[in-house]
C-alpha cells in the first residue's frame, strides 16, 4: 500500500512556503500490506508477491503458506 507523510524541510529563510502545493508536503512511501512496515524501517525493502507489497518477514511467511518454500530442517 502506499501511504503519504508531511516531510516539510521548512524553507530556508527568504523562501516562501508553497504550502500543499510542496512536493514534501506528501511524500509516498510504500508499505507491507501485511504488518504496515514502510520502506523507510527496513534494509530488504518491499516486494510485490501475488497482488501484495509485503516486507520481506511477511513475504516468506506468505511463500510458505502458499507451499512455495519450505524450512530447511537440520538433519
Amino acid at each position: 500500500m502506499t501511504v503519504f507523510h508531511n516531510e516539510c524541510v521548512s524553507c530556508p529563510d527568504g523562501l516562501p512556503c508553497k504550502g500543499v502545493a510542496c512536493p514534501n508536503c506528501s511524500v509516498p512511501h510504500v508499505a507491507c500490506d501485511e504488518c504496515g512496515t514502510e520502506d523507510t524501517e527496513t534494509e530488504d525493502g518491499i516486494f510485490a508477491y501475488d497482488g501484495y507489497e509485503l516486507c520481506l518477514r511477511c513475504l516468506l511467511s506468505r511463500l510458505t503458506e502458499d507451499k512455495v518454500i519450505r524450512p530447511v530442517t537440520e538433519p
